[in-house]
């Protein structure tokens, strides 16, 4: 009689334990592990003529992606979303006298813009909201941004060796039309247009992820990002702007998902 007696004990208390998580799972849905790294990180640097063929490092950019690289799922049966960020720096040199001439050139960039894409993703993921940044005012911007600012300084003292801009380093929110927003026709990625050409910019944003039709559940795997930030670089001279050669730094923001 003891023998059955603790068998029903037992069976009463996986019982017990079925119904607590069967609660958890259904009143918290959607679990997203926060652990902010750096995804990618990439740099270019441009060389205008001066004296004889590309002999002045003049402009060199800068940038990183920053998000969560394993993204553990607590419910693949239902909606759940991801945050990343693009942090994004432009650095010049000082300005040189044409020798011989009253000219003076000055390294400059127009056309500042960041990318983002979705390639390819074992369930559907669309984009769900976008803010962009830069740095005309001081300010220090949440996670992921944070992250991808902070590490874009610590590549700043590794690799620029052209002046670095007196600017505060950090970077603010702003909207049109400082900052102009597109969203693709699809909803499988958005540009940020950073108008004033700032020297540091910046974007955060998400995505929402859903059930593979097929299956009914977020799909474990790769999912496929690409961000790509861009200018026009050249040299300001006699009040114009002179194109030499355009920047275009491809990084990776691509992540797993993982059920847990």
């Amino acid at each position: 009689m003891r023998g059955l007696k603790n068998l029903k004990e037992v069976k009463f208390k996986f019982f017990i334990l079925f119904i607590i998580l069967f609660i958890i799972f259904q009143i918290k849905p959607i679990y997203v592990s926060y652990a902010w790294e750096v995804l990618s990180y990439g740099r270019k640097d441009v060389y205008l003529d001066f004296t004889s063929s590309n002999d002045w490092l003049a402009i060199q950019a800068l940038s990183d992606t920053a998000g969560i690289k394993y993204v553990t799922v607590g419910n693949p049966f239902d909606w759940f979303f991801v945050g990343q960020a693009v942090s994004f720096s432009l650095n010049y040199d000082y300005a040189r006298q044409l020798p011989g001439t009253p000219i003076i050139l000055v390294p400059g960039t127009e056309d500042h813009r960041i990318r983002v894409r979705v390639i390819l993703t074992p369930s559907p993921t669309s984009y769900w909201s976008a803010d962009g940044y830069d740095n005309s005012r001081k300010g220090t911007p949440s996670e992921p941004l944070k992250t991808a600012l902070d590490y874009l300084l610590y590549l700043t003292s590794l690799f620029i060796k052209v002046p670095i801009p007196p600017i505060p380093w950090g970077l603010v929110k702003e909207g049109p039309p400082k900052i102009v927003k597109s969203v693709d026709n699809d909803y499988q990625g958005f540009k940020m247009y950073y108008n004033n050409n700032p020297s540091l910019q910046g974007t955060k944003y998400a995505w929402v992820i859903m059930p593979n039709p097929n299956t009914g559940i977020i799909e474990e795997g790769y999912y496929w990002i690409v961000v790509y930030t861009e200018a026009s670089a050249g040299y300001y001279a006699l009040s114009q702007f002179y194109y030499d050669e355009p920047i275009s730094i491809w990084l990776s923001a691509g992540f797993y998902v993982i059920w847990g």
